[in-house]
């Protein structure tokens, strides 16, 4: 692979809301947007070999002033374009400015839609959120684009309330629920399940045949990937994914942001994506990655 088929580029590490889960903190990130010239510097430097280009980073993309602009640039240039939002912000008029803007796919982080499901560690209940996602629905309902998923975070014991999820996500006819797998390294206290409660939560949410939503485990993600990086012993996700900071600096992930690997504003990505420091990074990648993330580590 010459180079990754997708790039996170770091919009906003601005928040509307402080979730337990999330380690955005952690970083100790200065709470900034990317400048839209820099923006479209990084989007040109962004060979024609990669697929597609997410606005989602280590914040809100949607509080971001230039973010339909953003979106409009990079599909103009032939990328496929992914943002996930925790939708609050998801209201009429930027539902419709998502429409024009030619998004592709539209993720919505959504833990429970009663407050009775409400999970300590997870995004809040928000029956505005809940409200959002139908309206939105409803608006795209005659378009093929964007794609609508839900994203949720698999907390152990929190198997009813992700069940009614699935349900909502089918009665709005929704494309996917990704059953996301939680990241305990920052945060012990949280509890997550194991890969075979995964799997028996995934078989009772596809027991009822439809064709909308697909539903996705984060070990099934990387599914090709994983049968030439096996699970526990590597990482799939660094073998066709990177990470621009707001520096411009090339990360492996997401959860690496201060680890750069190269400079998208000097060195062509492919060269990156093949020099030497990303091919340490990838042969000592457990031990680099340890503290940050356990995504694919299992008991």
């Amino acid at each position: 692979m010459i180079s990754p088929d997708i790039v996170h580029i770091q919009s906003t590490n601005r928040c509307n809301l402080n979730c337990p889960m999330c380690p955005r903190e952690f970083y100790g990130l200065k709470h900034q947007d990317l400048g839209f010239d820099s923006f479209k510097s990084i989007v040109d430097r962004i060979p024609a070999s990669v697929k597609a280009i997410d606005l989602t980073g280590w914040g809100e993309p949607l509080l971001h002033p230039k973010i339909f602009g953003m979106i409009n640039y990079a599909h103009k240039r032939g990328f496929i374009t992914y943002l996930t939002t925790n939708g609050l912000l998801l209201n009429r008029e930027f539902q419709k400015n998502i429409l024009e803007s030619g998004l592709d796919s539209l993720t919505v982080s959504l833990e429970n839609i009663k407050s009775k499901y409400y999970f300590g560690g997870a995004h809040p209940y928000s029956k505005a959120v809940v409200r959002n996602i139908e309206d939105f629905a409803q608006l795209r309902k005659a378009k093929k684009r964007p794609l609508i998923s839900i994203c949720v975070t698999l907390h152990k014991g929190k198997g009813r309330g992700i069940i009614e999820i699935v349900k909502f996500a089918r009665r709005l006819k929704l494309d996917l629920v990704h059953l996301a797998r939680l990241n305990t390294a920052f945060r012990k206290d949280l509890k997550r399940t194991t890969f075979k409660e995964d799997m028996r939560l995934w078989r009772e949410c596809l027991k009822k045949k439809n064709n909308k939503p697909k539903i996705l485990l984060t070990e099934f993600q990387y599914l090709g990937l994983s049968k030439t990086y096996p699970l526990n012993e590597s990482c799939p996700k660094i073998h066709n994914y990177a990470y621009v900071n707001m520096q411009g600096k090339l990360t492996p992930c997401c959860n690496l942001p201060n680890y750069a690997v190269g400079d998208i504003m000097k060195d062509d990505l492919r060269d990156i994506w093949r020099g030497k420091n990303y091919s340490y990074f990838r042969a000592n990648q457990k031990k680099i990655c340890r503290k940050f993330c356990n995504l694919f580590v299992y008991p």
